[in-house]
């Protein structure tokens, strides 16, 4: 089988049809130039849509392929100009943002085509081919009552015959001998109907109808045949054959056949026509089914999920934790004092200041939670996979978040905020039911509120005290103490801290490297927190965390720490509950709340394959992100019971550079590298006065 020439090659004298390009991504625009004009088109290609309206006006084109989204203006401003210049222009958008709204929007306009980014070569040469023998028909509307005919026969006398027979009666009327002189003649002209042997020389006549409806497939195609059979009759209509007459040819019944035959042409491409405007106007049903849907469970003033929804989804996370035994909490959070801002500023500003923080509540949120607005300034997030304790810490650090923002409404005018939350979780006693859940939960707000607001309350926390012998005096004291005692507090932190060591130092008696393990995590943390030029109070967190984020390792048998081959599945199961012992170890004293937090999320993986919740890239917290690059690289460069042979400093960075965007944080690699490079070329020796130990550093290498 022959190849089919290119377009320098067919020797012709047509003009070269236009196409104009208008893309910003260079890569496009060199490909697109490069695949269009070997192909024959006369190709011009810009990067702005001013540069391609400047362009058209000066002369017409073809065709235009146009991105949906340029530097200087919106792509659908160029194409309505465009259209306006050109109302049968060949119009194609390209488009890395594919939805029904940006489909809707092209078709509206009157695209013939709607390509997806990436682009492949075969994609755009048919969408082009097909978009401008659509326009071509356009053009030639009047004279579809006498569509043009194009014959294929290779026995001269017959296809002589017919297309003399065809000009007598009116129709316009080419013929040619072989397949691929065919192909060419449909590149060249508009051609209504194919008529066409089933055996050719070159090629089957059903190899034909499939090319060549691949380049337009309203064509309609008849195949005239010598050898009459059901299995080529059935061939030929697979193919796309409309209709199949035997030889020798009647040419009253092929008139007859190619008048019924184009009448029901007709009516398919009206059809056609009738499906397309009913496939715009489902688009437009279905996005307005999308606006209702979303107002439906939206609050209209935050975009949060509104009440309804809110209610819904509990009912619903509430029968997925106890059917399956897992975690949830609730939290509701209060602005305090909200009616002051709407008293000196006004409902408008007040209203601002609600939209602003919903958006910040939900960007803070983990990807798993639910957040949406309760009511007036009351805002709820459901918790899956939180405790009481994990919870509490989760709203502690969204109460110090609000308490440090400087919220902006609208230009000029700046408000601090502080927030009241209660929180509530399944783990609870007496919690039977969401009614259960949600009555707890206001009960812990309130107390939030009775306690001086800014603060968070659980209600575990206030049942206990339930529990306890009432004193209205202490309790008096006690508040007293909350609203006065934070220089107090942080004594009591620090002497805390202090006590906490002896644990982490019984720790080196356990397993002989646990305790200087922590200890030099910490000073690592330290190191990066300070490269990073994080606030002192932030270095003092997450040294804080580092120091003390193994010691739930106290309740891990010496033997599984001390064991030299693989652990199996149930010591596994051990070491992974660490996190969590050392959370309930520090977490009753309430000193530690943004270190737990920490503590927790040590062991969690930036691609989710971490534990204990398998959180996922930015919803681990960033210290704990720090202190995992720190952990592993001190773990790396030290003897283990498993491992003898330290890795030197330099493999250990080069192991932690592997696992960017895997295990560890990407944008903290590199922070990381240089400053414990930079360390390291400092300090040779650390001396640990708690365990009264000196300890070598890794060196450099």
């Amino acid at each position: 089988m022959q190849r089919a020439p290119t377009e320098k090659e067919k020797g012709v004298n047509k003009e070269k049809e236009r196409v104009l390009v208008i893309d910003d991504e260079e890569s496009i625009q060199k490909s697109l130039s490069l695949v269009l004009t070997g192909e024959g088109y006369d190709v011009t290609v810009v990067g702005t849509g001013g540069e391609g309206l400047e362009r058209f006006n000066q002369h017409p084109y073809d065709a235009v392929i146009l991105d949906y989204k340029l530097p200087d203006t919106d792509g659908l401003n160029v194409a309505r100009a465009i259209k306006e210049l050109d109302p049968k222009v060949a119009l194609v958008f390209v488009t890395a943002y594919s939805s029904i709204e940006t489909a809707l929007t092209v078709m509206k306009l009157g695209a013939f085509d709607f390509l997806e980014k990436p682009l492949h070569k075969d994609t755009v040469l048919s969408a082009l081919k097909r978009s401008l023998l659509t326009k071509k028909l356009m053009e030639e509307e009047k004279a579809l009552d006498r569509p043009n005919i194009l014959v294929v026969d290779d026995e001269h006398v017959i296809r002589f015959s017919l297309e003399e027979s065809l000009k007598a009666s009116g129709y316009s009327c080419r013929s040619c001998a072989s397949g691929h002189e065919a192909l060419r003649k449909v590149e060249e002209e508009l051609f209504h109907i194919l008529i066409v042997d089933l055996k050719l020389e070159d090629m089957e006549g059903t190899e034909v109808i499939r090319k060549v409806r691949g380049y337009f497939p309203e064509m309609m195609a008849i195949v005239i045949t010598g050898a009459p059979s059901v299995t080529n009759a059935v061939e030929a209509l697979k193919a796309g054959a409309f209709d199949y007459i035997m030889k020798p040819l009647d040419p009253e019944d092929v008139l007859s056949r190619i008048k019924i035959g184009w009448e029901k042409h007709r009516n398919a491409v009206l059809v056609k026509q009738l499906l397309h405007s009913l496939q715009v106007a489902n688009l437009e049903m279905e996005k307005a089914n999308q606006r209702l849907n979303a107002l439906s469970v939206t609050d209209n003033l935050t975009s949060l999920y509104n009440h309804r929804y809110i209610m819904d989804t509990l009912a619903v996370e509430y029968q997925k934790a106890r059917q399956f035994q897992r975690k949830l909490s609730v939290m509701i959070l209060d602005l305090d004092h909200f009616r002051a801002i709407n008293d000196k500023y006004g409902h408008q500003v007040g209203d601002a200041v609600l939209v602003e923080l919903g958006a910040f509540l939900k960007e803070s949120a983990r990807s798993i939670d639910i957040v949406g607005r309760y009511g007036g300034e009351e805002f709820c997030l459901i918790l899956p996979e939180a405790d009481g304790t994990r919870a509490t810490v989760m709203g502690e650090k969204l109460r110090q978040a609000i308490a440090k923002r400087q919220f902006t409404p609208v230009d000029g005018i700046s408000i601090n905020l502080t927030a009241s939350m209660g929180i509530s979780s399944l783990d609870e006693e007496e919690v039977d039911s969401v009614a259960a859940l949600l009555n707890h939960v206001d009960k812990a707000l309130y107390e939030a509120k009775v306690r001086g607001r800014n603060r968070v309350v659980c209600w575990e926390e206030i049942r206990k005290k339930s529990e306890s012998p009432r004193d209205e005096g202490i309790e008096n004291a006690v508040l007293d103490y909350e609203r006065h005692a934070g220089n107090a507090a942080k004594e009591l932190k620090e002497h805390y801290i202090q006590s906490v060591k002896g644990l982490v130092n019984a720790l080196e008696a356990k397993d002989g490297y646990t305790a200087t393990h922590s200890y030099l995590v910490s000073y690592y943390a330290g190191a990066v927190s300070k490269h990073l030029k994080l606030s002192e109070e932030e270095i003092d967190i997450i040294t804080t965390a580092g120091l003390l984020h193994d010691i739930g390792k106290i309740g891990i048998p010496d033997a599984v720490l001390n064991k030299e081959g693989s652990l199996n599945e149930e010591e596994k199961a051990l070491v992974r509950r660490h996190p969590e012992t050392g959370a309930k170890i520090l977490g009753p004293m309430g000193f530690l709340n943004r270190e737990l937090e920490l503590i927790y999320a040590h062991q969690e993986k930036w691609d989710g394959q971490g534990y204990p919740y398998g959180l996922k890239g930015n919803d681990i917290p960033y210290g704990a992100r720090i202190l995992a690059i720190c952990d592993a690289f001190e773990a790396m460069t030290s003897k283990r019971p498993y491992r003898k042979a330290p890795f030197t400093a330099a493999r250990a960075c080069e192991i932690i550079s592997g696992e960017a965007g895997k295990q560890l944080d990407p944008a903290l690699v590199m922070p990381f590298i240089l400053a414990i490079r930079g360390l390291l070329s400092r300090e040779r020796k650390l001396h640990i006065k708690e365990l009264n130990k000196m300890v070598d550093l890794p060196e450099i290498i």
